[in-house]
């Protein structure tokens, strides 16, 4: 019982490391490097995962399912062991909590990955848009503007292309997206076009 423990406790430390700190050794990169690029290809809905390439979605082996799978593999063994359990069946429930939880966690890293990879579709999307300045631009600073997207409004960073302030209701135009940062200038169009 006291290796089940000791197992479990440090998936548990490591794992609580990795949701703070993110992927502590990036073992799905390495694995999958060392095994060639294509890992345990498999097709998951319309994105590919089994790589560990950020393009393919988040791997099976990163350090999170790893770490989650140590973690209930060793609170599995560890129950299954007080109730006397022979020791090959206490390592079979260890090892059913560990592919469970590991599971679990993995799903929720491609759910995470596949709402962030939209949301940078929907970025890039909003260049040659109209938006409104809803806090304002300072000289070389970031301030937000409220742009259309997808039927709806979005507020969103901004900063001015030109590094010229922008005040509040100030009428602007995407002109480039730099990951989660618009860059914007004065917009020309006439009124009714742009987002109230």
């Amino acid at each position: 019982m006291i290796a089940f423990l000791l197992i479990g406790g440090i998936g548990f430390f490591l794992l609580v490391l990795t949701w703070f700190l993110g992927e502590l050794f990036d073992l799905g990169h390495g694995i999958a490097d060392f095994f060639g690029d294509h890992l345990g290809d498999m097709a998951g809905g319309d994105h590919h995962v089994g790589s560990a390439g950020a393009e393919h979605g988040p791997s099976p082996l990163s350090s999170r399912v790893i770490f989650a799978f140590m973690t209930a593999f060793g609170a599995g063994g560890a129950s299954a062991s007080l109730y006397h359990l022979p020791t090959l069946a206490s390592v079979g429930v260890a090892f059913g909590a560990g592919l469970v939880l590991g599971g679990l966690v993995y799903a929720l890293s491609v759910v995470i990955h596949g709402q962030q990879s939209s949301s940078g579709f929907e970025l890039a999307s909003l260049v040659g848009r109209s938006g409104r300045v809803v806090v304002s631009i300072p000289r070389d600073g970031t301030g937000q503007v409220l742009v259309g997207v997808g039927g709806g409004t979005n507020s969103l960073l901004a900063r001015s292309r030109d590094g010229s302030p922008v005040p509040v209701d100030g009428a602007v135009r995407v002109v480039e997206v730099r990951g989660d940062l618009l860059l914007v200038e004065p917009d020309v169009q006439p009124a009714r076009e742009r987002v109230s």
